[in-house]
């Protein structure tokens, strides 16, 4: 009787435990879910764009990252996407910024296309950016 109880509690206590795992998954996908929504609501043709909104779509997205997202590649095209936005519509007057965030954009897109070498599209942008 007593190893009976003790199993139906070890049970009750693992399924209803939740997944550290999981819960930062799930908040990774939040965080990735946000910065898209930040990046695009701050596109370059996007009128009232803000770069503090562009920044924080960015950080967004580099929180989704510490926090495991799932799909690196589809990460770090948005990622990539953002920094050339912030680098060409924001930073257009001071070239040594400019330059840094046109930096990041260039590895965020060699990484994507890294992790996604059968994707056409990734490789064309980074190769496009890569002359930049």
């Amino acid at each position: 009787m007593v190893l009976q109880t003790l199993v139906v509690l070890l049970i009750l206590v693992v399924t209803t435990t939740p997944s550290i795992g999981h819960d930062r998954r799930t908040e990774a996908v939040a965080h990735f879910e946000r910065g898209k929504r930040l990046i695009e609501e701050n596109c370059a043709d996007c009128l009232g764009r803000t770069q503090e909104g562009l920044q924080g779509g960015i950080d967004e997205l580099l929180a989704a990252q510490r926090g495991g997202y799932p799909n690196e590649a589809v990460l770090y095209r948005q990622l990539a996407d953002a920094y050339g936005t912030m680098a060409i519509v924001f930073l257009a007057a001071d070239a040594r910024k400019q330059e840094e965030m046109l930096g990041k954009a260039r590895g965020a897109y060699k990484k994507a296309s890294e992790l996604a070498p059968d994707n056409a599209d990734a490789l064309a942008e980074y190769l496009t950016w890569a002359n930049l």
